[in-house]
């Protein structure tokens, strides 16, 4: 079985492969290979396809140095980039956010099978979050699922443009600059931010970014 290992730490990245083929399962007769940005991710998926080889399972960290050239940004771009080469392949994204937006974002755009927090990580579950994706099964750890639950209890967060209008105001925009990036007028946006204070219960847009700081939306 061939694993791939994604990871910007070097240190992590050799701890994960090490783990891997101590297993004494099946995992043990793995052959690991190790990359620490998605430039070097994206060659090591070429060298695997020009050596009529495959990629069978990836263990990516969400948060790597990009490959500007291929429009390979982040680790969720890497693993879509595997997906389209290994169809089979099994990917399990590491992240150490929290943030409930970002949690939900990466279940949206790239749903891997397997989505784990790095605080949810040890030594002795490593090897049983792999068996348990390689079974063709689905896994949440603790926190992402703590994150998914705080989605449904704000069912408003579901809606792509609430989401976007929340990103942005936190990166500085103001209402007014928000037209071109949401695609919504300035009355709609200002109606939602609006229902955003009231759901948050928030007096001004100032304290609505702070309650959803606090509240672990961003």
């Amino acid at each position: 079985m061939n694993i791939l290992i994604v990871d910007d730490h070097p240190l992590t990245a050799s701890i994960y492969s090490s783990i891997i083929l101590q297993d004494e399962s099946s995992l043990q007769n793995s052959h690991t290979s190790i990359a620490h940005n998605c430039q070097d991710g994206y060659n090591a998926v070429l060298e695997f396809e020009n050596s009529n080889s495959k990629i069978d399972f990836a263990i990516i960290d969400v948060n790597l140095p990009p490959f500007e050239k291929e429009k390979i940004m982040s680790g969720g771009d890497l693993a879509s980039f595997i997906t389209k080469r290994f169809a089979k392949c099994k990917i399990c994204i590491i992240t150490s956010h929290t943030e409930v937006l970002i949690i939900y974002d990466l279940l949206r755009k790239i749903n891997p099978l397997g989505l784990v927090s790095k605080n949810d990580i040890t030594t002795g579950n490593l090897c049983t979050i792999i068996h348990h994706i390689l079974g063709g099964n689905a896994y949440r750890s603790p926190q992402i699922k703590a994150c998914i639950d705080e989605v449904w209890n704000k069912d408003f967060m579901f809606d792509d443009y609430n989401r976007k209008i929340l990103l942005h105001l936190a990166k500085g925009y103001r209402i007014k600059d928000l037209e071109e990036i949401v695609l919504l007028s300035g009355s709609a946006i200002q109606k939602r931010v609006v229902k955003l204070k009231k759901v948050f219960d928030a007096h001004d847009e100032r304290e609505l970014l702070k309650k959803v700081f606090e509240q672990g939306f961003l």
